[in-house]
């Protein structure tokens, strides 16, 4: 599931339960469906890859949600099984706010990028379009700030996809898709 942030930030994550963030700034610098898609395929990679529950369990934040519903559980007597959600809830709310600002490794950042290549090939976009999006985040990046608190430099990246690129041609079929992405109605609202 795609969801859309209105914010200027440019920025993207993906959750462990499948949902794919974007942030209005980040579709704004996308300049094209190709770009767009190599943004998506990156999450998707990260879901498929489950970087979020390795980053859970790796961060002990999953051993921290349940000692916290425990706790909240045993110190009440009469307890109904909404309540014990309440309390589960509000701790799978921390882990993921915690997972936002944190971000994903740097390694997780690359092994995402190499199979969003793969992705990319397979749904028939061009894979060297991740290149040309990590090139604007490159040039649109601020310190460490937005993507850059969570992501491994852009020149980084940049290296590490121009050697996988070559395991991955497609049929050029970018022209088509031009039409169709001039016309997404302009989202600075």
């Amino acid at each position: 599931m795609l969801l859309f942030f209105h914010t200027e930030e440019i920025n993207a994550f993906a959750t462990p339960g499948g949902h794919i963030f974007l942030t209005r700034g980040l579709i704004n610098c996308a300049g094209s469906e190709d770009a767009l898609a190599a943004v998506i395929a990156h999450e998707v990679a990260h879901i498929q890859l489950r970087h979020a529950l390795t980053s859970i369990r790796n961060a002990g934040y999953a051993d921290a949600a349940i000692s916290g519903a425990l706790a909240g559980i045993q110190s009440k007597k009469d307890i109904d099984i909404n309540e014990i959600m309440n309390i589960l809830g509000i701790s799978v709310d921390e882990i993921i706010e915690k997972m936002i600002v944190n971000g994903f490794s740097g390694d997780q950042e690359l092994e995402a990028d190499t199979k969003a290549l793969s992705l990319l090939a397979s749904a028939g976009y061009e894979p060297s379009s991740l290149l040309g999006m990590l090139e604007v985040l490159r040039k649109n990046q601020k310190g460490k700030e937005g993507f850059g608190k969570t992501h491994p430099a852009p020149s980084v990246r940049i290296v590490a996809v121009r050697k996988e690129l070559k395991k991955h041609k497609v049929p050029d079929t970018q022209s088509y898709r031009v039409v169709r992405f001039s016309e997404i109605p302009d989202l600075s609202l």
